[in-house]
This record gives C-alpha cells, structure tokens and sequence, in this order.
C-alpha cells in the first residue's frame, strides 16, 4: 500500500479505504491478543496509523476511531468501551503526529542516526500513551483484573510499539520516489536471500537462538535498501508470531504471557536493532560516498589543473623554443637555463653552457656593468635595457639589447633576461649615420654654395629694380619737361597724367630695391608717399587737402602692388581734379585693410560728388576705363558711392 498514489482521491474515499485496511489488519492482530482477545502482542494498524497521519494528516482521524471501535466491538466489549478505546487510539495517532512535527520536523527519514533515536522515542511515547488509556479503559470496566495490569500494559505498549517501528518506515520508505532501480544482477541477489530467508527463519525459530535471525538483518542492512531491511523484519516478526499462535518453536515451553512477552522483546530487540544498524551503516556509506565523490571531484580538479598545466607548459615551452630572441635564467651569474635560441646564435650545446658563469661570454670591459645590474635586479631595482658584446664559440663578437626581471625559478630567486641580438641592427645604424653625416655635410656645402648665389642674385634683382626705377623716373622727367614746354592745357594735362602713371610704377620698385623681402612690400608706407608725389606734381599747397590714410601692416606682391598703385593715382588725380579744383581745401581717405583672405581699399573725399553715378558703370574717361580694367587684372569688383563726396571699394582676393 503506497499512501503516495492515493493522495489524488477524494478525502471521504482515503478515509473509507483507511478504515477497511485497519479494520482488516486490526481483526488479524486480535488473533493473538489476551483479555478477552483485545491486548495483542504486535498491533500492526498502530503503524497504518502513524504512516497515514504523516502523509493525509488529521482527516484520517475518523478512520481511526471509526475502526477501531468496529474491531473492539466484534470481540464481544461493550459499545461504551469501544468507543472509548477508539478514541484512546486517535490519541495515540495524534501524538505521534504531534511529537513528530516538534521534534523532527522534516520529511520522515531514518537517516542520520539521530532521526532513528527521535522517531524510536516519538513510537514509544505515544505507544505507551494509547497503552495506558487501553488499559485503564479495560480495568474500569472489569475487562483487567489488577494484579494483571502491568502485564497488559506492557503487552499493549509493546504491540503498539512495534508495529510503528517495522510498518510505519516500510509504509512511507515504500512510496515510488524512495524505490531505487536496480539491476538485473540486483534482481537475482534479492530472489535468492528471499529464498534463503523462509527456511532460514524457520529453522532459526526452531532452535534454541531465535537472535541468530538478526544474521538476515545484518546481511539486509549493508547489502540492500531500506525497504528490505523493513520487509526482512516484518517477514521475521511474523513468523515468529505464527510460531507462537502455533505453539511451536523457541518460544514455546513457558506460560502463555512467558511466551508472548519473550516472543514481544524478540520484535523489539531485532526492530530497534536493525532499524539502528541501518541508520548507521546507510549514513556512514552515504558519509563514505559524499567522500568518495569528493574525492572524484578533487582528483577530476587536480587532473584539469595538471591539464592545464601541461598545456601551459607546452604553450609556454613552444613559446620559449620559437622566439627569435635568447632567454636566459640565471642566479648570481650561474647560468641555469638558455633557450635553443641561445644555443644556436652562441654555437653551443645546452651541456656545454648550463651551469657555467655568465661572464665567460662577456668581455671584460662589460663585467662591472653586468655585476651592477644584477645587485640592482636582485634588490627590486628596475634596469632599463642596455648594450653589451658576446662571444659566440666561434670567437665572434655580438651585440645584444640586454632586458631583464627578478623571478623564482625553481623555488629561488634569480634573473630572467631576455637578449635581442642588434648586430645587424647596429651596422645599419652606423652605415645611416654614416650616410647622414655625409648628407648633412654636403647639404651644408650647397646651402653655403646656395646663400652665395641668392646674394648675388638679390644684389642683381636690386640693381634691376633700381635700374627700372632710374628709367621710369628718366620717362617721367621727360614727360614734366614736355608738359612744362607745351602751351595747350589738355596736352599737359594729360602728360602729367602720365607721368604720375610712371612715377607711381616706379615707386613701386623703389620700394621693392630698398625692401629685404624682393617678393613684397609694406604698402601702408607706399599710399602716404605716391600721395604726397601726386599733390606736389599738381602743385597742390600743403594743408589745403588733408590726407588720411588708415591702413594696417599689410604687404603686397608686386604682380598686386602695380595695378592697385595705378588705381590709387586714378583716384587722387579724379579727386584734385573735380573734387578740389583750383586749389579748393578738402579732405582724402583711404582706409586699406585685409579680412578673411581678401584685400579691402575703401578711398572717398568730401568733395561735390559725382551727380549721375551711372556713368561711371560705363566710363568714357580713360582714368575710369583704367580703374576698372586694373580691377579686373586683380580678380575684384569696383563699387561706387557718392553719399557726402565720392567713394570708391576695391575689393580683390588675397
């Protein structure tokens, strides 16, 4: 009977089942019972009870009594006693649910030995409970005579007692989750000790040691599970109780309480100690197991980590055998280890080096930095990598990069270095340097040769410049001396147009002869001077028209210097020549300035103005047509104003 598989049914059919179970089992036990049939010596529902109470909990109460008072009544007891025997048995199943939720606590388990002595001492208390009220109930009623009280009592407490020490565990250690798989060989060991067991028992029973029958319960102890060890005492105690209702057997031979209480302590005694053995054997081997498994665990970890290691190693000894450098550990100058990078470049075996003085591969001239560099090494100091000469067996010379750490190697400390073999590296840098002092050398003698040349040139361009200069100022003396010659003003007019054409060119160059930089001009200073050249060409009186020329320290090349001078003499000779005729006083502007890459000449006087603007977008007046034209030379626009006097904007890229 698994109370597991019946949980799922309705509560009025677990208790109507319940009841039928106890009822049935409760008549059989009576079969042996004393006092009118009612005190039995093994009381095997006391065990239904405590399983089912453990699993359904209180429901199962009235199947208790509801049966129990059927059983009592049918040995001829009256109802009253009946009833109150039924409920004398609820209150047996209800302490020992009530001490088990106290005391133990957790899922019924036999395992470790302390849940054995707390479920043996829960079994006997409430046992002995339902024995006393039993008890008590029958003498009141005249069922007992007193002088036989203790024997009942005992005979009752004992019954109760064993029956929730076999039936209790088997009934909940026999649910599916407990049941372990076994094998087919385990199939064969259990048929064959059942087998044994009948006879085997038997025979035990008839001879004069009824103890030896726990040689079956050791044997089920350390080979089987619980469920065995359970069935092996039930089928042992029932057997012995068969014998006893037989009148046959070791048991037999005394009076009838003699032989019930000797056959009782038997069932107690081979309980108790097979239920104990197997508390103790089974935790120990589940001790022995969890060991075990720490064990395979441990040694599956201590495999992984030599794994490991081993993997490791090879990468790091792959590593250390396939680098182009040398590796080499040593302690206090003893070489303890070397790469076969070393063996190879030094042209040694790993018999001939290991275990001798670093120094006999150095020269002497690098002992004393090697020994410093080892003491600082050992102290914790940090090196930093320097150079030194080998010997290889062959007598040659190599040079290394020498780097290096502290280590432990192989429990001491010592030096770890690795060693870059620079030979090749150095003759390099030596042919480089070679070669670029050879360099510098020759670029030195043509920059020299170069500076030479560029004077001489520089003094050629000044004298050409100069030259220019003497022959546009020559053009213009010619061009005064005509003018001063001719007697018609629109001829001399225009020869001194000209003339301050020339002479504003050849300012430029005159600026460019007498400037350290042949490429530009400071332009600021040039505007102040071909205006005062223009004013004296026209003999204009001093102060009469102010000139303000606000400009920053810009430079021109001379490809922009020519054109914007031969537009800023358009300008003054229009402003002397409309703006301030016949020595009218005013004033002249002109603002030059450079913003975001582009070249801004703003020049404006105050004089009348021009009355029709447009005609200066379409100037018939060669000055105009040369403003314009000379513009367009620049890549600029020209833009006209005559908002208080005359303005023109230059506006040309830089």
């Amino acid at each position: 009977m698994r109370f597991d598989s019946l949980s799922n049914w309705p509560v009025v059919l677990r208790i109507l089942f319940f009841t039928i179970v106890y009822f049935i089992f409760a008549k059989l036990c009576l079969n042996f019972g004393i006092s009118y049939g009612n005190v039995s010596p093994i009381w095997i529902p006391s065990g239904i009870a405590a399983a089912a109470i453990l699993t359904w909990r209180y429901p199962v109460l009235p199947g208790v009594f509801a049966a129990t008072t059927l059983v009592v009544l049918s040995t001829g007891i009256s109802p009253v006693s009946s009833v109150l025997i039924g409920c004398g048995n609820c209150i047996e199943a209800l302490a020992f649910s009530s001490f088990y939720q106290i005391f133990h606590k957790e899922p019924f388990s036999l395992i470790p030995p302390e849940k054995t002595f707390r479920f043996l001492g829960i079994s006997a208390t409430s046992s002995l409970i339902g024995g006393i009220i039993g008890v008590i109930i029958l003498v009141s009623q005249g069922y007992i005579p007193v002088d036989l009280i203790p024997l009942n009592l005992f005979t009752w407490w004992l019954g109760d007692l064993s029956g929730m020490l076999i039936i209790t565990p088997l009934l909940l250690y026999s649910c599916p989750n407990s049941i372990p798989k076994v094998s087919w060989n385990e199939w064969m060991e259990y048929s064959l000790y059942y087998l044994i067991l009948f006879p085997g028992s038997y025979l035990i029973f008839h001879g004069t040691s009824p103890y030896l029958f726990l040689i079956f319960v050791i044997y089920a102890v350390f080979r089987f599970s619980s469920i065995h060890v359970l069935a092996t005492l039930l089928f042992g105690d029932l057997i012995a109780v068969t014998m006893v209702w037989l009148e046959k057997g070791t048991f037999i031979g005394q009076n009838s309480p003699g032989h019930l209480l000797s056959m009782q302590l038997f069932i107690l005694v081979t309980s108790i100690t097979g239920l104990l053995l197997f508390s103790v054997v089974r935790d120990r081997q589940n001790a022995l197991e969890a060991l075990q498994n720490i064990n395979r665990s441990l040694k599956k970890q201590i495999e992984d980590q030599i794994r490991i290691i081993r993997s490791s190693e090879e990468q790091y000894r792959s590593l250390v055998d396939n680098v182009p450098d040398i590796i080499l550990v040593h302690q206090d100058g003893k070489i303890l280890y070397v790469n076969p990078e070393a063996l190879r470049m030094l042209g040694y075996t790993i018999e001939e080096i290991v275990g001798t003085s670093l120094l006999l591969y150095i020269p002497v001239e690098y002992h004393a930095t090697i020994a410093d560099a080892i003491r600082k090494r050992m102290e914790g100091e940090e090196i930093m990598p320097y150079e030194i000469e080998v010997f290889t067996k062959g007598g040659e010379k190599r040079t290394i990069e020498v780097r290096g750490a502290k280590i432990h190697y192989s429990g001491v400390p010592a030096s770890l270095n690795v060693l870059t073999d620079i030979t090749e590296r150095k003759k390099i840098e030596d042919q480089l340097r070679y070669l670029n002092e050879n360099l510098e050398a020759q670029v030195q003698e043509r920059t020299k040769e170069l500076n030479i040349s560029l004077q001489e040139k520089e003094v050629l361009l000044k004298e050409i410049h100069h030259r220019v200069k003497n022959n546009m100022q020559v053009i213009s003396s010619l061009l005064f001396m005509q003018a001063r010659s001719t007697q018609q003003p629109e001829v001399r007019d225009i020869l001194l147009e000209s003339q301050n054409r020339i002479r504003s060119i050849a300012l430029v160059h005159e600026k460019l002869y007498q400037s350290e930089d042949f490429k530009k001009i400071d332009y600021k200073d040039y505007l102040e001077r071909i205006a005062h050249h223009i004013f004296e060409s026209y003999q204009i009186s001093p102060g009469s028209i102010h000139l303000d020329v606000r400009s920053e320290a810009v430079f021109l090349s001379i490809e922009k210097a020519v054109p914007l001078s031969l537009i800023v003499n358009e300008l003054i000779t229009n402003s002397i020549k409309h703006a301030f005729p016949k020595g009218l006083s005013g004033e002249i502007r002109i603002d030059f300035i450079l913003e975001n890459s582009r070249y801004l000449l703003i020049y404006q006087d105050n004089g009348p103005g021009i009355p029709d603007i447009g005609n200066l977008e379409k100037p018939e007046t060669l000055g105009m047509q040369l403003i314009r034209g000379l513009a367009g030379q620049l890549d600029g626009t020209v833009r006209y104003d005559t908002y208080q006097g005359f303005r023109c904007i230059i506006d040309f890229p830089a």
